[in-house]
C-alpha cells in the first residue's frame, strides 16, 4: 500500500469516492463539502458525459485528486487506505462501490436514494445528496469520530457478506424453482 500511497502522493487521511465526474455522481456537492472542511478527497473514475463543470471544480479545488487510470489492485488498496468512503450519487441501479468499500473495512456515507439504502442497510450513514450541509455535517461527524468509524467498519463487514456471489446464485436457483 505504501507504494500506491507514494505513487499518487496520497495523504495519511483522505476521503475516497469512486465513479467519475458525470453529473449523476453528484461530485460537485462532495467537492464543495470537502473543500469547506479542508479534507483531502480522492476521486477514482473517468470523466463521463456532461462532466465539464465538475472537471473545472476538480481543477480549481485545493485538496482534490482525480485518478483515472487505477488498476483493480490499486483501487482495492485505495479502499483499504481511505479514512472514509463517500458516495453522494443521485441515482444508482445497485451501488457496488458501497459494498467494495465495506468489504475493505472503509466506513461509508452514501445517498438515501434509489438502491443505496437497501445496499447499505444500517452499515452506512445515509444522507440526502441534494443537501450539501447534510453531506458536510455527516462527513465531519464521521471524520472526527474514530469510534463511529469503527462501528461503521464492523457493520460494513457484515453487510458486505450479505451480498456474496454464492448467495446471489442460491437466490437465482430458488427463483427458477418457483417456475
Amino acid at each position: 500500500m505504501q507504494t500506491i500511497r507514494k505513487k499518487y502522493s496520497l495523504p495519511d487521511k483522505f476521503i475516497l469516492t469512486v465513479g467519475g465526474l458525470q453529473p449523476r455522481k453528484n461530485i460537485g456537492q462532495l467537492i464543495d463539502a470537502t473543500e469547506f472542511l479542508k479534507i483531502p478527497l480522492v476521486i477514482v473514475g473517468g470523466t463521463g458525459w456532461k462532466s465539464e463543470k465538475n472537471q473545472a471544480k476538480v481543477a480549481a479545488a485545493q485538496r482534490v485528486q482525480h485518478l483515472t487510470d487505477c488498476s483493480a489492485e490499486e483501487l482495492a488498496a485505495l479502499y483499504h487506505m481511505a479514512t472514509l468512503f463517500v458516495f453522494p450519487t443521485l441515482y444508482e441501479g445497485f451501488g457496488i462501490p458501497i459494498l467494495e468499500a465495506m468489504a475493505a473495512g472503509c466506513p461509508v456515507i452514501c445517498s438515501n436514494t434509489s438502491s443505496m439504502p437497501e445496499v447499505a442497510g444500517d452499515a452506512a450513514i445515509l444522507i440526502n445528496p441534494q443537501h450539501t450541509t447534510e453531506l458536510r455535517d455527516a462527513i465531519q461527524r464521521v471524520w472526527n469520530s474514530p469510534d463511529m468509524r469503527q462501528q461503521l467498519r464492523q457493520k460494513g463487514f457484515a453487510q458486505a457478506q450479505d451480498f456474496s456471489w454464492k448467495k446471489c446464485a442460491q437466490k437465482t436457483l430458488g427463483a427458477f424453482n418457483l417456475i
